[in-house]
């Protein structure tokens, strides 16, 4: 079990995901998982985060479409199995050690 879960809402966010996951991928933290809740994108969004679940434990999840960011995240915190669970926005990229950061700090 990871100890730490990254949620990320995602909806045709195609254009920033890459950044985001290329940003949480080179922390110094590694014990986490990803988790993408696709909200009904219509562009590669979800193809995106599929070429992150080669890199590391990741989950994609997806239903119909546009229920809205909290629905999204509610979702992943019921899909997450981390001792710790944190969302960020699929346009935001993370600093160096900003995972082990807030782990460390709700621990």
């Amino acid at each position: 079990m990871p100890k730490l879960s990254v949620i990320i809402p995602v909806y045709n966010t195609e254009k920033y995901l890459r950044e985001c996951i290329d940003s949480i991928l080179a922390q110094a933290f590694t014990d986490f998982e990803l988790i993408f809740v696709d909200d009904g994108s219509r562009d590669k969004t979800k193809e995106v985060a599929m070429g992150a679940s080669k890199l590391k434990s990741t989950k994609i999840i997806g239903y119909p479409a546009n229920k809205g960011k909290g629905c999204a995240v509610r979702t992943g915190v019921l899909a997450s199995t981390g001792d710790v669970v944190v969302y960020t926005d699929a346009d935001l990229a993370f600093g160096l050690d900003v995972v082990k950061r807030v782990y460390n700090e709700v621990t």
